[in-house]
């Protein structure tokens, strides 16, 4: 009897053990689906600011532009150093969309990457539930099976966990009647 219990017991422990190694790995996802979020925005981030430094230095190159053509005494608002001011604009638009893109993209790939450790970890903690009812399933199986609970269910008179004949007039689990007289009103145990 002291081992049947102390069977129960590990089986019990080694079960509980089994949640909350779900339940650890668990948290250890939801760290770093945050660790993830965290360094996603950082990545946003460093894009936009590229980005505005691709503005600077944009602004930057065209007052050049247009003090040196000024200072030679031509006009910064027209031929050339215009033609070459509207390009300049062109590529640091070009630039600076490419970059406002890129902090898009490291935003929804983040997100994405996010959801999928939060749902990793639901899977982990709802993984250790599962082996722990299989341990307990198979565990008490195994007590059973080597005759773990036959001091629990012996000599109690519990006619539902011993059949002591072969057919329904001899007594058995049904008592005297068949089971087709169960639930019409009448006493089936006798």
């Amino acid at each position: 009897m002291f081992f049947t219990f102390l069977a129960i017991a590990g089986t019990g422990l080694q079960a509980y053990q089994q949640i909350q190694a779900g339940k650890a790995k668990q948290r250890m996802y939801e760290n770093e689906a945050t660790i993830s979020a965290l360094r996603t925005r950082g990545k946003v981030v460093d894009a936009k600011e590229k980005g505005v430094k691709v503005l600077r230095d944009l602004n930057r190159n065209v007052a050049t532009l247009f003090t040196y053509k000024s200072i030679g005494g031509a006009d910064p608002t027209s031929g050339s150093a215009l033609t070459h001011a509207l390009y300049s604009y062109r590529l640091g638009a070009e630039d600076f969309n490419i970059q406002a893109i890129q902090a898009d993209l490291d935003d929804k790939l983040g997100l994405i990457e996010y959801r999928n450790l939060q749902a990793a970890g639901k899977a982990a903690a709802k993984a250790g539930l599962n082996q722990a009812i299989m341990t307990l399933v198979t565990g008490t199986a195994k007590i059973g099976m080597s005759g773990g609970f036959d001091d629990l269910f012996s000599g109690s008179g519990n006619q539902v966990f011993t059949r002591t004949g072969g057919d329904f007039g001899s007594g058995g689990i049904y008592g005297t009647e068949p089971p087709s007289r169960i639930g019409t009103g009448k006493n089936v145990y006798g």
